[in-house]
């Protein structure tokens, strides 16, 4: 099973699907090729996905990144993704000390606090 999910298809003038939008659990987004798309088992099923001008993204409220999500997880003692902390650190949420320990920065504070997750 694959980490992507499946957004919409883009279709040819004749009606094949010459394309599958995708999106990772971090919200990276990236096109794949149907044979790909079936072969790497992503869901939903490519026959349920909607054509690309049926396509309606989530608009009415804005997401939370997966990422203050995890930092969310993490400041709560639970265990997160080695590539969430990773870019955590990225962001500048968060910093090893000189022991290693990794700490909250006050920018990790302020997102969470402007998120109201916090």
């Amino acid at each position: 099973m694959s980490s992507y999910t499946g957004l919409y298809v883009q279709r040819l003038e004749s009606g094949e699907i010459h394309g599958v939008q995708v999106v990772d659990s971090f919200g990276n987004s990236l096109s794949l090729e149907p044979e790909i798309y079936i072969k790497r088992q992503i869901n939903p099923p490519i026959n349920t996905l909607p054509n690309i001008d049926d396509y309606k993204a989530e608009i009415s409220k804005p997401k939370v990144s997966p990422i203050i999500l995890a930092l969310v997880d993490w400041v709560n003692g639970k265990s997160v993704p080695e590539e969430a902390l990773y870019r955590m650190q990225q962001f500048g949420f968060i910093f090893p000390d000189l022991q290693g320990v990794l700490k909250l920065t006050p920018y990790g504070e302020q997102t969470l606090r402007e998120n109201g997750l916090l």
